[in-house]
């Protein structure tokens, strides 16, 4: 069973049968266990909630049960239980990946969460004193997500969007201050400054005048450097988001770094699991303002079949195609006017079509440069090798240890805290040979076991 009250209350027992509740105490009740739902309500709270007797409130779950079904909603106590998934759930599920994703899945699960909404969250009761501490949660995380959603179009080079779409939610919350800078940094990148320098004045005016306070100090950096010109344009990008911090190798960066401004063909090279994908992608985003013309990762790992790698290089880089055009077309055409680092991961299972696409795009396209990682050469002409090593692991400060202890804590800070237990780190990263992969998947670990074991 579905419950869905982002809107009015809608109770779903199957895809194509929906319930209806006459009674405004049932919808209420219903309406109330949802919030919690998988997790006991108890039955002085329903009570005063729903104003009614013990005895009352027994009767009004019993008609509830007959509605929905028994199995759905189970005394437990002090109270009851339903079991159901709501909307609710769904949408925090959506908000939390949507803020751990890259700008581009960030769009698209935005959009997913976003189209759970059919109304006002809770309709029927949001003025509740029950309710309204959820309304509240609810409709702030809905309208920072709508600000998140703008932020990621801006980021993966949309900024006329992200003015479009900011522009019915700033009359909304004309007080919120986050959309007005991802309005004002859009209106930069697109070279409009003027409109972006009216925006913050008219913010702080209204500021002024509802709150009597002054804009906040990021705004005003924001103005100051759209103001002085040190803004500049936003460089499009769809490098993923890393979840986790960079250990080590910061020297390699700085070569792979340098050997791009030399080469326009840089591939890394290494076994599975060394850690070719991580160093491309921190390179390329310290790289991204040498680029303007943006820096875009196609990952190959799903592409099974040779004549699939164009379109996955024309994906990456959210390129215009007219119709009747090839993606070798494309990909050509939009990067024959740009700028543009192209990073394209995990070649190796096809890596003759790969090197195909790149050498056309190569010899069409002056301004490109591409950083691929392989566990084979692609054998290009101008091709630069660099062969990605394995992590230190002689002592306690090398980057091995320094990586499975990092891991390790993050699963529980007890685990290598004192004692004997991290003399042994070196030991395991030694035996695992220095490969990240399996180092990080050994310090996971650590949630089941103690280091030593």
């Amino acid at each position: 069973m579905h419950i869905g009250v982002l809107g009015s209350l809608t109770v779903e027992r199957a895809a194509d049968r929906r319930l209806w509740m006459p009674s405004a105490n049932q919808r209420r009740l219903l309406s109330v266990l949802a919030l919690d739902a998988g997790h006991v309500v108890s039955a002085d709270r329903l009570c005063e909630i729903l104003e009614l007797s013990s005895g009352a409130l027994r009767t009004t779950v019993s008609r509830l049960r007959v509605s929905i079904g028994k199995e759905h909603l189970q005394t437990f106590a002090p109270g009851y239980v339903l079991s159901a998934t709501t909307d609710i759930a769904d949408f925090d599920r959506l908000v939390i990946e949507a803020r751990a994703a890259d700008p581009e899945e960030t769009v698209g699960l935005a959009d997913l969460a976003l189209l759970l909404w059919r109304g006002e969250v809770l309709d029927e009761f949001r003025d509740e004193f029950w309710a309204v501490p959820e309304v509240a949660r609810l409709d702030e995380l809905r309208a920072s997500l709508i600000e998140l959603r703008a932020a990621s179009l801006l980021s993966s080079g949309r900024p006329e969007q992200a003015i479009s779409d900011l522009s019915a939610h700033i009359v909304r919350h004309p007080l919120r201050e986050r959309p007005r800078v991802v309005v004002m940094q859009s209106l930069a990148a697109t070279g409009r400054t003027t409109e972006a320098l009216r925006v913050f004045q008219d913010f702080r005016r209204h500021l002024v005048d509802e709150t009597g306070t002054e804009p906040s100090d990021t705004i005003r950096s924001v103005e100051r450097s759209i103001a002085s010109g040190s803004a500049g344009p936003l460089v499009p990008t769809t490098l993923p988001a890393q979840r986790t911090s960079f250990i080590g190798r910061t020297d390699l960066v700085a070569q792979v770094g340098t050997l791009l401004g030399e080469h326009r063909l840089v591939t890394l090279v290494g076994p599975g699991g060394v850690g070719k994908t991580r160093l491309a992608i921190e390179t390329a985003r310290q790289l991204t303002q040498v680029f303007p013309g943006g820096v875009f990762f196609a990952d190959l790992t799903r592409v099974s079949a040779g004549v699939e790698v164009a379109a996955e290089v024309l994906r990456s880089m959210k390129a215009p195609v007219r119709v009747g055009q090839g993606d070798d077309e494309a990909i050509a055409g939009y990067l024959s006017h740009h700028s543009v680092l192209l990073v394209v991961d995990n070649c190796e299972h096809v890596v003759e079509r790969v090197a195909e696409v790149i050498d056309d795009l190569l010899v069409a396209t002056p301004n490109t440069c591409v950083l691929s990682t392989s566990r084979e050469l692609l054998r290009l002409r101008g091709e630069c090798l660099v062969r990605v090593p394995p992590l230190a692991v002689d002592g306690a400060r090398s980057s091995g240890s320094r990586l499975f202890t990092e891991r390790a804590l993050s699963m529980d800070g007890t685990l290598v805290a004192g004692g004997s237990e991290p003399e042994c780190i070196p030991e395991i990263v030694r035996r695992l040979d220095g490969i990240p992969l399996a180092i990080e998947l050994a310090a996971a670990q650590t949630a089941t076991l103690s280091v030593s074991e």
